[in-house]
């Protein structure tokens, strides 16, 4: 498991522990968070659409999130 892999979990997993804990990651964070989490609600509401705020993460954060997903992280 890479670093990033490690720490998208770690962000969503606090996330699922209580969303409160969102507020206070970055814009990329709380996205692969949320996402994660399948809270699309807690996306900010500048994004319109889930695709949105993907575009806010670069490709290794996507890979990461990805593969987070298909581990199933929790």
């Amino acid at each position: 498991m890479t670093h990033l892999l490690k720490r998208v979990a770690l962000l969503a997993q606090a996330v699922a522990i209580d969303p409160d804990n969102i507020g206070t990651m970055s814009t990329g964070e709380a996205v692969a968070a949320a996402l994660l989490n399948g809270r699309l609600d807690l996306l900010s509401s500048r994004f319109h659409h889930p695709l949105d705020a993907l575009e806010r993460l670069d490709e290794g954060w996507i890979a990461a999130l990805l593969e987070a997903h298909r581990c199933g992280w929790r």
